[in-house]
C-alpha cells in the first residue's frame, strides 16, 4: 500500500521475515521502498519486538550504508564495529535500526567514497578535506527518510545510538523527538586514526544540546 507525506511516498513494504544472525541474534527484518523527488530507494528495518506496544521512547539506530567495512571487513573504518555493537543493543534492549543503503560514503556514493580514500592514502588529507576536494560536502546525508519510516511505524520519541549531533538535529526537525543520545565509540586501536579524522566534521562529537547517556563502548 503506498503512503505519501509532503515530499516522499512509500511505495512498498515487504512481509516482515525472521533473521538469525551467525552470532545467535534473532531479529525481525522488513525493508521499504520510497520515492523522494522522483527518486526511489530502499531500507531496511531491523528491529527487536516488542518496541511497538511500550509506549516509551524506542532505543534507535539510524544506520548509513558502508560497503567497504559492512560487505568487504574493510578496518579502516569503525562502521562494521558499530553496526554490530548497534545490533547488539537493539537486540538486548527491544529496539530497531534502519539501514541507509542510499547513504553510502556519508552521501557521496561508492565511486566518490574510493576517490576520496585514495586522496587520503595519497596527500594524508582527512576524510572531510578529501571530499570537499571531489566537490562535495563533509556528510551530505539527509535524515528525512528515517523520519518518513519512524512515522509509518508510529513513533515520535527516541532514543538515539550515534555520534552525530546533525542527525539528531534534523530527525527533530522532521517531528520525530530525540529523547536521549547514547553515543557508540570504538574502543579498538585500529579505529583511532579514523575517529581522530571523523571528529574534525561538524556536528560530530561535540557536547550535544540534548541529554546525553553514558558512552556505549562495547563488551
Amino acid at each position: 500500500m503506498s503512503t505519501t507525506e509532503n515530499d516522499c511516498e512509500i511505495l512498498d513494504r515487504s512481509p516482515v521475515i525472521r533473521l538469525r544472525t551467525e552470532n545467535g541474534l534473532n531479529f525481525l527484518l522488513k525493508s521499504y521502498k520510497i520515492q523522494r523527488n522522483g527518486q526511489v530507494s530502499e531500507h531496511a528495518l531491523l528491529y527487536k519486538s516488542p518496541f511497538m506496544r511500550t509506549g516509551l521512547p524506542v532505543l534507535t539506530r539510524i544506520n548509513s550504508a558502508c560497503f567497504t567495512s559492512d560487505i568487504f571487513g574493510c578496518v579502516r573504518c569503525d562502521c562494521n564495529w558499530q553496526l554490530r555493537e548497534a545490533m547488539r543493543m537493539i537486540h538486548d534492549k527491544s529496539g530497531l535500526l534502519i539501514y541507509h543503503f542510499n547513504q553510502e560514503g556519508r552521501g557521496i556514493g561508492f565511486t566518490d567514497k574510493l576517490k576520496s580514500i585514495s586522496l587520503m592514502d595519497i596527500s594524508g588529507k582527512s576524510s572531510a578535506d578529501a571530499f570537499r576536494e571531489l566537490g562535495h560536502c563533509a556528510d551530505e546525508r539527509d535524515y528525512r527518510l528515517s523520519a518518513v519510516i519512524l512515522k509509518d511505524l508510529k513513533i515520535d520519541q527516541i532514543d538515539l545510538i550515534t555520534n552525530n549531533i546533525d542527525k539528531a538535529s534534523q530527525l527533530m526537525s522532521y517531528g520525530i523527538h530525540v529523547n536521549h543520545i547514547l553515543p557508540l565509540i570504538s574502543p579498538e586501536e585500529r579505529h583511532s586514526q579514523y575517529l581522530a579524522s571523523k571528529s574534525l566534521i561538524p556536528a560530530t562529537f561535540p557536547p550535544p544540546p540534548l541529554p546525553r547517556k553514558n558512552c556505549y563502548r562495547g563488551r
